[in-house]
């Protein structure tokens, strides 16, 4: 009993640290739009799409004058931290834009981030961010993932999804030799069981018909004895898009629009840049 209480108490202690240690670097940022994502990797496809795209010249007008950066790190946030770092951000003081964003995926509990929906009556354009008004005059917003064209019959998203189902199963050929993927979880029954592969009971609880969990671990062939582990983890993907190896060389990044027109749109209220 103990020790069970004791790994919960280190895992407090070491969740509390790096919240302190993420809360700290945020405050640190002084100069440029800084934006902060809910997951480890969820930067690393932003800070892509936002390079290649800017370059684009069918976007150059949406990117004028946009000169933001990204809250690099390599543990995952989750959306409690997030939220919570949201708001204790909001109490300080700041010079520079902080802008958080949140998965799609758990509304309830990211709901204090999402834009607050125009009253019936109101005549202001429609803002899909939400300020967060302190005394402080914190420079804060935050809004939630807005649901990419092919995915709106299935909105509960994370960044991921942004990709179409094509890409994000793409095989990349790893370092073992052996060829590993992203997997759905609609690819498997309610059992863990798909087409030629089972899932481990580490992430059963993501399968089922009608499911779009990302599984990026505790993939197996389903014949007898396989052990080797056959998914690709996320940060693997992440990477792999952000240096654009094969298969990756062509994706376009055209679904991440809507997500810079809302930063646009922020930096537009900060009188950052002109519309």
């Amino acid at each position: 009993m103990f020790s069970e209480f004791q790994k919960a108490y280190e895992y407090l202690a070491s969740t509390e640290k790096y919240q302190s240690d993420i809360s700290k670097r945020i405050n640190d940022s002084r100069s440029k739009p800084l934006v902060v994502t809910e997951g480890k990797t969820d930067w690393i496809h932003l800070k892509a799409a936002y390079s290649h795209l800017k370059t684009v010249e069918d976007h150059k007008a949406l990117f004028e004058g946009m000169d933001i950066e990204f809250l690099e790190f390599i543990d995952d946030m989750g959306d409690t931290q997030l939220c919570s770092l949201c708001k204790s951000t909001a109490k300080v003081k700041r010079d520079n834009v902080v802008i958080f964003i949140a998965d799609a995926d758990k509304p309830a509990v990211t709901k204090d981030l999402a834009a607050i929906p125009p009253t019936a009556d109101t005549t202001e354009p429609v803002k899909h961010f939400r300020f967060h008004s302190t005394e402080a005059c914190s420079k804060t917003y935050s809004f939630i993932l807005p649901i990419p064209q092919h995915r709106e019959l299935t909105p509960l998203i994370s960044m991921e999804h942004y990709y179409t189902d094509d890409q994000i199963k793409s095989e990349v050929e790893c370092s073992d030799g052996i060829k590993r993927r992203l997997y759905i979880g609609g690819e498997f029954d309610s059992t863990g069981m798909g087409d030629g592969v089972r899932c481990g009971k580490k992430s059963s609880n993501k399968c089922g018909g009608g499911r779009i969990d990302i599984i990026d671990d505790d993939v197996y062939k389903a014949e007898k004895g396989s052990t080797a582990n056959i998914a690709l983890s996320k940060i693997d993907f992440a990477e792999n898009i952000a240096q654009r190896t094969v298969p990756f060389e062509n994706v376009d990044y055209e679904n991440f629009i809507p997500i810079f027109e809302i930063i646009r749109e922020i930096l537009i209220a900060e009188g950052l840049i002109t519309e």
